[in-house]
């Protein structure tokens, strides 16, 4: 069965393989190592964009409360988190963060995980994020297919949504 699907699959010329091998051809390129030194400044340049340093602007100092109760009781007992998890306020100042502007929020979010070259960054809507809640919380668990580069086959990942 894996045979005949592996031919049908390269004679129908799906997948992302032929048509970058596809595009290499076009290009006059005999490999597609050759294409990736085609492309390099085009990768780079997306790269800069991915990354670009939007102009940050001071915002206005928060207002200054005009009173602060004060209370005898001892303030309540944080959460605490499982070991091994950080909480957003590890990577953010909360009460800064609350009067920023939501570009700027994602403008720094992105600065914080863009230093490593290794580092997958993304910032969702709350409206789309609640999309992929709901079902990830009723089917925690799911299988990832990666196709392999350089061969044919699969890396199959299983994933956990906690």
């Amino acid at each position: 069965m894996y045979a005949c699907t592996e031919v049908l699959a390269t004679e129908m010329g799906s997948g992302p393989r032929y048509k970058l091998k596809q595009k290499a051809a076009q290009e006059g390129a005999q490999s597609l190592d050759e294409l990736k030194t085609i492309y390099k400044d085009r990768i780079q340049k997306q790269r800069e964009k991915a990354t670009t340093k939007t102009p940050f602007t001071q915002p206005p100092p928060p207002p200054a409360p005009t009173s602060i109760p004060t209370s005898s009781q001892p303030a309540p007992p944080k959460t605490s988190t499982p070991p091994g998890l950080k909480t957003l306020s590890s990577y953010l100042d909360l009460p800064k963060t609350l009067v920023l502007p939501r570009k700027e929020i994602e403008y720094i979010w992105r600065l914080r995980h863009a230093h490593s070259p290794t580092s997958l960054c993304a910032i969702l809507e709350s409206d789309t994020y609640l999309r992929i809640q709901n079902p990830a919380r009723q089917h925690p668990h799911f299988i990832l297919p990666l196709p392999r580069e350089g061969s044919t086959g699969a890396e199959i990942h299983f994933l956990q949504w906690s």
